[in-house]
């Protein structure tokens, strides 16, 4: 249920240079079937959402009901991930506000019964605990309580959704599976990580099953089990040596990892 865009904060290796099936679309670059829209098919996107999830609400519903989405690698589009929001004060608050209180209406929603209960017990459960903080207290109550208020519309709409559904969620899920995000999105930069840097070349091995994508992944996958004091510098040193033949996209990321 959580937004997890294929490559988001990952370095491009062409890690994604192959058409794929795919959860769903950002809606901030997607073709999508004129008649998808139609109230006897997918119908519209949620008018309540307003910012946030209502992609991810639309293209849950679209599985259900069978539809397919596919990536579109030679496509390029540029698009700055919540750019009106990073010079205002109160970006976090307005993010974390819709992000968390459209999530819990997307698994209201759409979730099948099992999965309904468990994602609810969870996202709940986070912000009764942020309640107990005072920074965090105003948002939390403001998110539990318009989501109480909105109780009454999505059980109409559940209703209608689970009616109507054709694939279950397990069929759904799978095409996100292994999917993580990689960006930091207070920071509006990617995070600069071994686990990043692992999950771009193990997706290449998976994908053209090169052995020297093979050494890359164990010697990164060793690295991040190992827990060692090492200076910075020295560290960078040693993965610049190891990564020497990379592209010099792979040594400017290996200066940015903290």
């Amino acid at each position: 249920y959580y937004i997890g865009y294929h490559g988001i904060g990952q370095l491009d290796l062409d890690q994604y240079n192959r058409p794929e099936d795919i959860f769903g679309v950002s809606f901030t670059s997607a073709f999508l079937k004129r008649d998808i829209f139609s109230e006897n098919k997918v119908g519209k996107i949620d008018p309540t959402f307003f910012l946030f999830y209502e992609d991810v609400d639309f293209c849950y519903r679209a599985n259900q009901q069978g539809y397919k989405f596919k990536s579109c690698p030679t496509a390029i589009c540029y698009h700055k991930y919540a750019f009106c929001f990073r010079d205002d004060a109160s970006a976090f608050t307005q993010k974390y506000y819709y992000q968390k209180l459209n999530l819990l209406k997307t698994i209201y929603k759409n979730a099948e019964s099992h999965n309904l209960k468990r994602t609810m017990d969870i996202e709940l459960d986070i912000q009764k605990q942020n309640l107990k903080d005072k920074n965090l207290k105003p948002i939390a109550k403001k998110i539990i309580g318009d989501f109480k208020k909105s109780i009454s519309y999505l059980k109409r709409k559940r209703k209608d959704i689970q009616f109507s559904r054709q694939v279950f969620d397990t069929d759904i899920f799978k095409f996100c599976w292994g999917e993580k995000n990689y960006f930091d999105f207070i920071k509006n930069e990617p995070v600069y990580s071994i686990s990043n840097l692992l999950h771009s070349y193990r997706r290449l091995h998976a994908l053209l099953g090169n052995e020297r994508y093979e050494e890359m992944v164990n010697y990164l996958t060793n690295l991040g089990n190992t827990k060692f004091i090492i200076e910075s510098s020295i560290f960078k040193e040693i993965l610049h040596g190891k990564f020497e033949y990379e592209p010099i996209s792979v040594h400017r990321f290996i200066n940015k990892i903290t």
